[in-house]
């Protein structure tokens, strides 16, 4: 298994959690398979040295579900950056806000320009 970060997915699951409550929407659960999916999609990024998005297709057949989606942040100092960064973008926002989706699994890697963060959400 690649070097990952738990500590601070950890941290991200529970303030995207946190984040949720404020917004009055349910916490989610965290799923092992979006978790692996994370950190796998990460490694690659990072082995790769690539930040972009991949098809969801294999979140999808591994998972078994109908909804996903998928944010990524690179090189943020924290958790709380990472998750502030993302509220602050329309598009990773609406993600991490869903109604639909109902579980998560976040995935850091360290990478040479600081952590590489993939959070999978499924619905």
């Amino acid at each position: 298994m690649p070097e990952t970060d738990t500590a601070l997915a950890d941290e991200i699951v529970a303030l995207t959690n946190a984040a949720r409550r404020d917004a009055g929407l349910p916490e989610l659960a965290v799923s092992p398979c979006a978790t692996e999916q994370a950190v796998h999609r990460a490694s690659v990024l990072v082995a790769e040295d690539r930040f972009e998005h991949d098809p969801l297709d294999e979140i999808v057949d591994a998972c078994d579900v109908g909804t996903v989606g998928e944010n990524l942040a690179l090189g943020y100092p924290s958790a709380r950056a990472t998750v502030d960064g993302w509220l602050a973008s329309p598009g990773h926002r609406a993600n991490l806000l869903q109604r639909l989706f109902t579980s998560i699994g976040v995935g850091c890697v360290p990478s040479d320009r600081g952590p590489l963060c993939a959070q999978v959400f499924l619905g």
